[in-house]
């Protein structure tokens, strides 16, 4: 009686044993592949963590060296000239404005503006800097176009302004046109 039952409760239980021996390398093979990636996150972080305290400890190295006179010395010896930064967009130092105006927003204060640019370069007219996009250049030359415009302003000064802002947009307003000016101003330069 007790080796049928034994043999009737084993058929069941190889079952069970199969699907926790399954559950177990599946576990174990997760915690494996956990372990890696956690390994591999912990050596990246100590990396970086070394290569940002090790940057530290040099610059702090150099700074005290440096105030010590001989080594001081040494350091201007030694040290390589520094390049020039070469500005790829506009190559030449340019003595206009140093950042976009603000869109005038009255055909009193375009007018005002542009005839007090009168003489200056077509950059400064405009309102814009050497480094801008030509987009740039369009926008606010139609903003300003649309203020002073003498059909739209009737205000004196308000035809000489337009012609300002024309002549401007004349000279620069189309890439090879504002290739060429640069060209000269760097001649000029």
């Amino acid at each position: 009686v007790v080796g049928q039952k034994l043999k009737q409760y084993l058929k069941g239980w190889w079952k069970i044993i199969t699907v926790f021996l399954f559950w177990l390398l599946n576990v174990i093979s997760d915690i494996c592949s956990l372990s890696v990636h956690i390994s591999r996150d912990m050596a990246s972080n100590f990396w970086l963590w070394l290569r940002i305290h090790w940057a530290l400890f040099l610059d702090t190295v150099v700074t005290i060296a440096k105030r010590i006179r001989f080594f001081s010395w040494i350091w201007e010896k030694f040290k390589k000239p520094e390049k020039p930064v070469k500005d790829n967009n506009r190559s030449f130092i340019h003595s206009g404005l140093q950042n976009n105006i603000n869109m005038p927003t009255t055909g009193e204060e375009a007018m005002k503006r542009l005839l007090a640019c009168k003489g200056k370069d077509p950059y400064s007219i405009l309102g814009v800097t050497p480094t801008c996009t030509d987009d740039d250049i369009k926008r606010y030359y139609k903003r300003q176009a649309f203020l002073v415009h003498p059909d739209k302003n009737q205000q004196p000064g308000a035809e000489e302004a337009f012609k300002i802002l024309v002549h401007a947009f004349d000279m620069i307003g189309e890439p090879e046109r504002r290739a060429a000016y640069d060209k000269e101003e760097i001649i000029a330069i």
